[in-house]
């Protein structure tokens, strides 16, 4: 609605720092909660493969320079 502003959060909070070991692969799940809005990130200096979507598995694939768009309502693994 006009007059608002988009809040964007990670667990309830506005931002996300996650500390990793060498080698280590976290697997992270990423939402859009939103009903009408896609949303696109950028994981900065990462190899970012996508293995699920929407929770059906998928072909593991890179994301091109770290970059995702999720549609409203989606989520990917």
């Amino acid at each position: 609605p006009q007059g608002t502003t988009a809040a964007y959060t990670v667990n309830g909070r506005p931002d996300f720092e996650l500390t990793a070991r060498m080698n280590e692969r976290p697997r992270l799940r990423i939402v859009n909660g939103g009903a009408r809005t896609p949303i696109g990130l950028r994981i900065a200096n990462h190899d970012v493969r996508g293995r699920a979507i929407d929770s059906q598995p998928a072909e593991p694939c890179m994301a091109r320079d770290g970059q995702l768009v999720l549609p409203p309502g989606s989520r990917i693994d």
